[in-house]
């Protein structure tokens, strides 16, 4: 949805994982869901293909590339298990892990998902930088 999670959304999902719900259930909760469909309307299959490229990795598909997941939908996989393929790729997990690690620390040691501004300013930042900020926060001192 490009936007930082809200933090009873993302604790609800962390939960239901928790619990052994498959990764395809939220996943597929969010192509379903009216913010998707009022953010970007009924999309035909190449047209989502082309949103969750540039939404998820950042970049345009290749025409094969493209090829391939809109015969995906094609042929009836869902539009929730295609994000999932983007979303657990290493290309993915690469370009996400400073974000991934940032808005873990910071549901873990300050009970809340990170600002706009503290994903500026901590989302590039090696690990140890962003845990040592955040043991500098008031809201850590006042949780220990």
């Amino acid at each position: 949805f490009l936007r930082m999670p809200d933090k009873g959304g993302l604790d609800y999902w962390v939960g239901e994982l928790r619990k052994g719900v498959s990764i395809n259930t939220p996943s597929e909760s969010f192509a379903r869901s009216a913010e998707f469909k009022d953010r970007y309307g009924n999309l035909s299959n190449a047209a989502f293909v082309r949103l969750v490229y540039t939404n998820v990795l950042g970049r345009t598909p290749s025409p094969s590339e493209a090829a391939y997941w809109t015969g995906e939908l094609d042929k009836g996989v869902t539009r929730g298990r295609v994000m999932v393929g983007f979303s657990e790729s290493a290309e993915n997990k690469t370009r996400t892990a400073g974000l991934s690690g940032l808005v873990t620390l910071t549901r873990l040691m300050l009970v809340r998902v990170p600002t706009v501004a503290e994903r500026q300013a901590w989302e590039a930042k090696p690990r140890a930088e962003v845990v040592a900020w955040i043991l500098a926060q008031p809201a850590y001192d006042a949780r220990v």
